[in-house]
């Protein structure tokens, strides 16, 4: 008999308002952000060549601004059912602490990289398909299996999720994740939160 162990779980939902979605990449709203570009050199914690809000003190906070509201509204509630899933402190209750928005264009992308002091992340696809580029995640088995005689040993480390307008992905903060490059000429746009709790740590 053998046993699957430290097994990985993600969550995928769907916004349950695509349209309103289009809001949040209104040319007017994303000009007020003050998007800067992020070379992939710029930190550890955030390695893309997108623009994004996340420098931008008062822009990484985005929760907190009515546009995205209802989105902030969602993806507490689901990060809530997440939290009861993983049976983390019944006591506790996951907040967000930190959001922004990346647009990516032609090319963009992001490189392996994990989202620190964060029990959860969550990503809302806002404008993205196709070609748009895709999210990634690495096992955590990577570095002790990457010299192992794998066969197929590309998709047994690597997971590719394709994703499209109004997917929400959530999952562990410390696992790993990429983003694929964007092929097209229609820019890839997504809003990232990062969850710690309230209450009390007992970390």
């Amino acid at each position: 008999m053998k046993c699957n162990l430290f097994s990985v779980d993600i969550w995928r939902f769907t916004y349950p308002d695509i349209n309103y979605l289009a809001i949040l990449r209104d040319p007017d709203l994303l000009s007020t952000l003050g998007l800067v570009h992020l070379d992939y050199i710029t930190s550890e914690a955030m390695q893309t060549t997108a623009r994004s809000s996340e420098r931008i003190p008062g822009n990484d906070l985005l929760h907190n601004r009515e546009p995205f509201r209802p989105v902030r509204d969602f993806i507490v509630a689901k990060a809530q059912e997440v939290w009861q899933e993983l049976e983390y402190y019944q006591d506790q209750s996951p907040m967000i602490y930190q959001s922004w928005i990346n647009v990516g264009g032609r090319g963009a992308f992001a490189l392996p990289h994990v989202h620190y002091n964060a029990y959860l992340s969550a990503v809302v696809y806002i404008d993205s398909g196709p070609d748009q580029g895709n999210i990634v995640f690495e096992s955590p088995l990577d570095m002790a299996m990457c010299h192992q005689p794998l066969s197929r040993k590309t998709e047994r480390l690597r997971q590719e999720i394709a994703v499209k307008t109004g997917d929400v992905i959530i999952f562990p903060g410390w696992l790993k994740h990429y983003t694929t490059p964007n092929r097209t000429d229609r820019n890839r746009i997504s809003f990232i939160a990062n969850f710690n709790s309230t209450g009390r740590s007992r970390l």
